[in-house]
């Protein structure tokens, strides 16, 4: 067996019900995922494959996620912990820069270009709207909200968020 460690930080996010928020923080986790690859994975190469990603709450209000969790070897775990921490800071005190901005929205774009084609995400957002307190103008949206977004907005959102209070941090290693 391959001695390994688990790492998941982050913080507690933002519900489904608060849509601009969900969105903000989906641009904020592209941004900074992007970020996590070039520095965490290929500079530092702490782990082989990383992402951030933005789960809102859906059953339990409060509840919603924003992390990172990656595998790394045990003796890198710390360094892994205290790096994306790091980035949280960074991105909490710079938030995007236009260049990410602009490529979060190109990709968040391109997903949803092709997303919005299938018959499969109609039929789960449009079997849900009412369960899950949404309109199908919140669907409809989504394109042009997310090209509205600024950086100051994306930051603000994060912020408000990445709390002291709300943080996480577990560091997993075998014995």
């Amino acid at each position: 067996l391959t001695p390994q460690a688990g790492v998941l930080a982050g913080f507690f996010g933002t519900d489904l019900r608060n849509v601009r928020d969900t969105r903000l923080l989906n641009v904020a986790a592209r941004v900074l995922s992007t970020r996590m690859t070039k520095t965490i994975r290929e500079d530092r190469q702490l782990v082989y494959s990383i992402d951030a990603s933005s789960e809102p709450a859906v059953v339990y209000p409060g509840f919603g996620l924003f992390a990172a969790v990656a595998p790394t070897d045990p003796e890198k775990a710390p360094k892994l912990a205290t790096a994306l921490e790091e980035m949280y800071a960074e991105f909490s005190k710079d938030g995007p820069t236009p260049e990410e901005l602009t490529v979060a929205k190109k990709q968040t774009a391109n997903l949803l270009d092709e997303v919005l084609k299938t018959p499969n995400f109609w039929l789960g957002r449009l079997s849900t709207l009412d369960y899950r307190g949404l309109t199908i103008d919140d669907v409809l949206d989504a394109q042009a909200q997310y090209q509205r977004f600024t950086a100051e907005e994306v930051q603000d959102a994060f912020n408000r968020y990445n709390k002291p209070e709300a943080r996480f941090r577990f560091v997993i290693t075998p014995k």
